[in-house]
């Protein structure tokens, strides 16, 4: 018995020992040097069906005072997997850019963003990193823009291209936009890049979605670049549901060369990896399709049912009696 124990435990150690490099258990997962992190409305470690929405519009509703978030990162095989720890800042602005209260902390493995949301408008997050390693100095973001309200709130949200962060990513709003503005599969959205407040060209930034499919642009001129969300959501005709998310990440990578310190730490390239994340749904014409074709083969199936019955009828000879006399 002792034997076969002993056995099942270095078995149990080969295992361990063989898991793929840098892999750490999912509750203590650690992101690596310079990896880009995003922030997200839902807890990988938690069971979500995806990975965690992200992006404008994912706060609607009215928590008590204040809104949970989550730091997340790509783990293995890209889906996104939660930080064990934060070791950054983080801020937060409401719809008239000033400061709110907003903390980050570690807890069951995951870092959590808590910000105070008492009023509706379009609040403004951001999560920084910042270290060095073998003289690159790196800073990491991660922006998220959280819609906060409820249905029958009248704000006018802040359309403005503001930034706090030494180089982020600001997406092009719509003039029209509201609290319930949604963005669909076939639209384009246009972002900018911008370093020290100004359009920063030639950065180059890439869009994946939750799928995983991804396309990388480079910023022309104006530091923008625009991206066209692609559809994703292909079920059956009884399974289509209009209240599908599909997820997106853009991340944008920028290297500036020059020599300086941190703290007590030299560096000589200073290298910028910044995210922002967003959702979108299914566009309404694939659910009015869905619904046309559902209700076109209910009818083609009765029709086809309708026909059958009055050719069987039809076919039927009808009932005679005959009758034998057998005395002849």
């Amino acid at each position: 018995m002792v034997r076969y124990v002993m056995a099942a435990v270095v078995t149990a150690a080969a295992v361990w020992a063989a898991r793929p490099a840098g892999i750490p258990p999912k509750a203590s997962y650690e992101k690596a040097f310079c990896a880009p992190i995003w922030i997200s409305k839902e807890n990988p470690n938690a069971g979500a069906k995806k990975w965690g929405g992200m992006g404008s519009g994912g706060g609607h509703g009215r928590p008590e005072g204040s809104s949970k978030l989550w730091l997340v990162t790509g783990g293995r095989g890209g889906a996104p997997r939660s930080v064990g720890s934060a070791g950054g800042t983080v801020t937060a602005f409401d719809n008239d850019m000033q400061r709110v209260d907003a903390n980050v902390s570690a807890k069951r493995g995951s870092a959590v963003i808590a910000v105070a949301t008492a009023n509706p408008g379009l609040y403004t997050l951001y999560y920084e990193e910042d270290a060095v390693a073998e003289g690159v100095r790196c800073t990491a973001s991660a922006k998220y823009e959280l819609v906060y309200g409820r249905h029958g709130d009248k704000v006018d949200l802040n359309l403005a291209e503001s930034t706090a962060l030494p180089f982020e990513i600001v997406r092009v709003k719509e003039s029209d936009e509201g609290l319930f503005t949604r963005f669909f599969s076939g639209d384009n959205v246009t972002f900018k890049t911008m370093a020290g407040g100004k359009p920063q060209p030639g950065v180059a930034l890439t869009l994946r979605t939750g799928e995983g499919w991804s396309k990388r642009v480079v910023s022309d001129e104006n530091g923008s670049a625009s991206f066209t969300l692609i559809k994703e959501y292909f079920p059956a005709w009884n399974e289509f549901d209009k209240r599908h998310e599909d997820r997106f990440v853009v991340t944008a990578t920028w290297t500036e060369e020059g020599n300086g310190t941190l703290g007590e730490s030299p560096y000589e390239k200073h290298r910028y990896v910044a995210t922002y994340p967003g959702r979108y749904f299914p566009e309404p014409s694939s659910y009015k399709s869905y619904a046309y074709a559902l209700l076109f083969g209910t009818a083609a199936a009765l029709l086809t049912g309708i026909f059958v019955y009055i050719y069987r009828r039809r076919r039927m000879k009808p009932f005679t009696e005959v009758r034998f006399d057998e005395q002849d």
